[in-house]
């Protein structure tokens, strides 16, 4: 089963799933480019499910002990 690449979840939604902090999250978007959110007509950033399951998943690779830049490569 593949995951929605649709935007459907807003920055707020996104922290409260994955814990992860909304700087640490801008972060792996802006230094490894793990996703590239949509944007609201407002500017806000979207994510999909697809987003959601990177973002889960680089945490899992960082809690095994990986650097993040090679949880990213990875990913």
């Amino acid at each position: 089963m593949s995951l929605s690449k649709s935007p459907a979840f807003n920055l707020k939604v996104i922290l409260k799933e994955t814990g992860i902090a909304a700087d640490t999250l801008r972060a792996w978007e802006r230094r490894y480019g793990l996703f590239e959110p949509d944007r609201s007509p407002g500017r806000f950033r979207l994510y999909s499910d697809a987003d959601v399951s990177r973002v889960e998943a680089m945490r899992a690779q960082i809690a095994n002990g990986l650097s993040a830049a090679e949880a990213a490569r990875r990913v």
